[in-house]
């Protein structure tokens, strides 16, 4: 897969260590999403907020820990994970205590044919939207990483540089490669002005989604598209 984006060879193998470090992490990550949708659908809110503000922070703070003491990149994966379960367990300790008729029994586990039809109604839609959205990234992280390492940096670490304002952080993130900084600063400068366009697109796309309409949402336009 790094291969068929242009990474350049130097961080092949860097970039696969970390690559094969996160995917230990989808169990975790898929915890917290289906436990996230569960109590939102029980119309509590807030809980998954908070536990996704924990889960920023923590991963935050454990990066700085792990660079600090030369993790490297194993260390920021791994921060990524411990996160993630950290997040996800909080969740369903709170699912137990607060909604346990959303727990369900051994015997609840049965196939059920007209669920399924349901199911597959609803979330056909959404599975290839998301898919077209990754091969879409695949694509766009092709064309950076073909522009050179400093170029290729900047985009991982985008995510990043949302949550704080300032070359000064990019330099804390980055170090002193002035390149880098100027690249990962121009970036979010401007994507920052469409991500409001970007939160419009997902929560008309949720609404249509939960008033089962999944083709228009299905359809609707991703930026990495």
């Amino acid at each position: 897969m790094l291969e068929i984006t242009q990474t350049p060879a130097e961080l092949l193998e860097p970039a696969s260590a970390y690559l094969r470090m996160v995917f230990l992490g989808i169990p975790f990550s898929m915890l917290y999403n289906m436990l996230g949708a569960v109590m939102r659908s029980f119309g509590e809110t807030k809980m998954p907020l908070y536990a996704l503000v924990a889960l920023s922070i923590i991963n935050l703070v454990l990066n700085i820990v792990f660079v600090i003491n030369g993790g490297g990149i194993i260390g920021i994966a791994a921060s990524t994970i411990i996160a993630q379960a950290i997040s996800g367990v909080y969740l369903l300790v709170q699912l137990r205590k607060k909604f346990p008729m959303a727990v369900p029994k051994r015997s609840e586990f049965v196939f059920d044919k007209k669920l399924l039809g349901i199911s597959l109604k609803i979330c056909t839609p959404i599975i290839i939207q998301q898919l077209a959205v990754f091969l879409g990234m695949l694509i766009v992280q092709g064309f950076i990483n073909g522009l050179g390492n400093a170029a290729s940096v900047e985009w991982q670490w985008q995510a990043m540089i949302l949550l704080f304002w300032g070359k000064g952080i990019l330099g804390l993130i980055i170090g002193d490669n002035k390149e880098m900084i100027l690249n990962g600063y121009s970036y979010f400068h401007v994507c920052l002005w469409f991500y409001p366009i970007n939160a419009l697109i997902y929560g008309l796309g949720g609404v249509l989604s939960g008033v089962g309409d999944t083709l228009i949402a299905g359809i609707n336009w991703h930026p990495y598209s």
